[in-house]
């Protein structure tokens, strides 16, 4: 395994959580505990994703990867009976500054199915979730998503745009699916 990656491995919490940054020579940034935010759902996420990626057959990196799962599957929220993710949280409070969003459930459901392809073990309410509603419920007049309930933007964003269709076309993959010819997105 690379050097970089074992450095990036030993920034996680003693809880699997990546933090959003670091200073230099690895000294902390100092914040007060009332303003400290963790960017749960990008960076996190874009961490377990990628070691899972690229290290997945290697012990440490599954270990790593399970306590990083772990503290997502913690963090949901059910909202509408579906499990949803928030963005920015407050580790001082355990509390999040934003509702639960689209792209923040995207990128955990992302990290969930390849769980799920990699022969993770997961709670049964994380097994399945119902992609087709969150994409009627969330979806503009336009065809771009905004924060879960709130359909009155046009703009597009290509970040949640684009890590909403990439964890529907993981989920639909898993189940033997091609989302471009199986009318996986179009069927929604």
């Amino acid at each position: 395994m690379d050097f970089e990656v074992e450095k990036i491995l030993r920034l996680a919490t003693p809880e699997g959580f990546f933090p959003t940054y670091y200073a230099m020579k690895r000294s902390p940034i100092v914040e007060s505990s009332e303003t400290k935010i963790d960017n749960y759902g990008g960076v996190h996420t874009f961490v377990l994703e990628k070691i899972l990626d690229f290290f997945g057959d290697n012990l440490l990196i599954r270990n790593t990867f399970q306590k990083g799962l772990d503290s997502l599957l913690r963090d949901s929220v059910t909202e509408n009976g579906r499990l949803l993710w928030r963005w920015l949280k407050n580790p001082a409070s355990n509390d999040f500054m934003y509702p639960c969003d689209y792209d923040d459930t995207a990128r955990a459901r992302v990290v969930i199915e390849k769980a799920k392809v990699n022969g993770f073990k997961l709670p049964e309410e994380f097994i399945d979730f119902d992609f087709s509603g969150l994409v009627r419920e969330g979806m503009t007049p336009y065809g771009v998503f905004t924060f879960i309930g709130k359909r009155t933007s046009n703009t597009t964003c290509p970040v949640v745009n684009s890590n909403v269709l990439n964890a529907y076309a993981l989920y639909l993959r898993r189940r033997g699916l091609n989302p471009l010819k199986d009318g996986g997105f179009c069927s929604v």
